[in-house]
């Protein structure tokens, strides 16, 4: 499995079995992607273009490890966003553990997102009231065949079902529904514009 070291294939056990716990007093569920969603996202943002990674959506930090192990083999570091408090501290304990290299952002993603301006790759996985602002803001700063993957497309259809079309009819972008986890949306930006 990849070249993940000792310390971030515990943390992501960790973060797994976590994931599987039921809701109860004490325990909170992350909601975090699988094994098999990291493996693809890993996979995936190997074939971005130059430019810079981002990940709108931290939650405990495991997408970020996989997403961190691309960047890695760039010599570039990911850009994580995080605005809940207790996710934060999780997120954060997880990137203090393994040693990883993020940078890691505390805070809405939406009041930084304008100083990127050559987005490579961006996995956006958050709350679905935010996915149509956030494409909006994504989409025009998007690198000639930039990659967004979008998480929970298919979980959250019907919730997601406005901007689903949105992103169907946009001409400045492909699109590919990912049969994989929750589904994601890979949104790939178009060479000519």
């Amino acid at each position: 499995m990849e070249q993940f070291s000792k310390a971030v294939l515990d943390r992501m056990a960790y973060l797994e079995h976590a994931d599987r716990r039921e809701p109860g007093e004490g325990t909170i569920r992350l909601r975090q992607i699988s094994k098999e969603t990291g493996q693809f996202l890993l996979n995936l943002a190997r074939t971005a273009p130059q430019g810079e990674f981002l990940e709108i959506g931290t939650s405990g930090g495991y997408s970020a490890l996989w997403l961190s192990q691309a960047c890695k083999e760039r010599d570039i570091t990911l850009t994580t966003f995080e605005r809940e408090p207790y996710k934060q501290k999780i997120a954060e304990e997880t990137f203090n553990t393994t040693n990883t290299t993020i940078h890691f952002i505390k805070d809405d993603a939406a009041n930084h997102l304008n100083k990127y301006k050559h987005i490579a790759f961006c996995f956006l996985d958050s709350t679905k009231d935010t996915y149509i602002p956030f494409y909006n803001s994504i989409i025009p700063n998007l690198m000639p065949e930039g990659i967004l993957a979008i998480d929970n497309m298919i979980s959250h259809k019907r919730s997601l079902r406005e901007f689903i079309a949105l992103v169907r009819q946009d001409s400045r972008i492909t699109v590919e529904e990912i049969k994989i986890g929750t589904g994601i949306f890979i949104c790939r930006k178009t060479k000519l514009l």
